[in-house]
């Protein structure tokens, strides 16, 4: 199975790169999954600033357009396209 994530804003900046193409052998992951997998790969740092911000709402988690916080059990299927962007504020 493959995926897509694209990070904005300090995301891009805590991961070093703009998108990525994640391939995973299960067969059934939630996006619970892929956030513990770009955890072990980006460590603690990823889990602060990225993970715990998703989880109180302080960064927007859309998957294929849909913001998915409140459900990371969501499953992910093949060729879904994940972003991980902050909240933008006008003024």
């Amino acid at each position: 199975m493959k995926i897509k994530i694209l990070y904005a804003g300090e995301v891009r900046e805590i991961v070093g790169k703009r998108e990525e193409e994640l391939e995973f052998n299960e067969k059934s992951i939630t996006l619970n999954d892929v956030l513990n997998h770009l955890i072990m790969r980006y460590g603690i740092k990823f889990k602060e600033s990225v993970y715990d911000r998703i989880v109180k709402g302080e960064l927007i988690l859309l998957v294929n357009g849909v913001r998915s916080n409140e459900n990371l059990m969501r499953s992910i299927q093949d060729g879904d396209f994940i972003s991980i962007v902050p909240i933008l504020s006008g003024g």
